[in-house]
């Protein structure tokens, strides 16, 4: 049990290095929401085990490293500008465009504490960079086919799936707006998309 517990942790921090590729079809803001939800269950899922290997099988207390401490302090200082700000709800949940909010970095905060914890040698460091490589590969091919026009959608019946959106095209989704012109593969929106590849560039 101990064991697949810890695979259970391993995969479920590997499968966030996907996010990236995802986009839910059938939600609101589908670039935006199918990621938040599939990043935030899998840190559910990790957070979970973590603690059920940790209180079951009395393993070695949690390291808390100084970043750890870092982040919550941020958390504290966002809650306490969130009491203050003009909607709390809004500053605690965020908004269906752009799923951030105090929530997101609650999340963020247990992703790197259980990943610090369980990933312990080079090696499974390595491995870790090495799959988020592929995975950049893989959004930049995508990229390239909205750049050539290469139909990308043979997915799209999946609530959960990988695809772009043709250049100039309508999208209900976005209140009808049409897709920026610039090349944005799963993520809808170049600015996001640069961001994200300038990561894989120094990886």
């Amino acid at each position: 049990m101990e064991k697949y517990l810890v695979w259970i942790i391993k995969l479920s921090i590997s499968g966030l290095l996907i996010t990236p590729l995802l986009v839910s079809p059938q939600t609101v803001f589908p670039f935006v929401v199918g990621k938040a939800l599939w990043f935030r269950s899998l840190i559910i899922i990790a957070t979970t085990s973590f603690l059920i290997l940790k209180i079951k099988y009395q393993k070695d207390k949690p390291n808390i490293s100084p970043v750890i401490l870092l982040l919550i302090g941020l958390l504290i200082i966002n809650l306490v500008s969130s009491v203050f700000g003009n909607s709390f709800t809004r500053s605690f949940w965020g908004t269906w465009q752009r799923m951030e909010g105090i929530i997101t970095i609650l999340y963020l905060i247990l992703m790197i504490f259980v990943t610090s914890n369980i990933f312990n040698s080079l090696e499974e460091w390595k491995k870790i960079f090495q799959f988020n490589l592929i995975i950049g590969f893989f959004v930049t091919f995508i990229s390239l086919c909205q750049f050539v026009g290469l139909p990308f959608r043979f997915l799209e019946f999946l609530p959960l799936t990988i695809l772009y959106m043709p250049l100039g095209e309508n999208y209900s989704a976005l209140s009808n707006t049409i897709i920026d012109a610039r090349i944005n593969g799963t993520f809808s929106n170049p600015n996001f998309l640069s961001q994200y590849l300038s990561f894989i560039v120094f990886i």
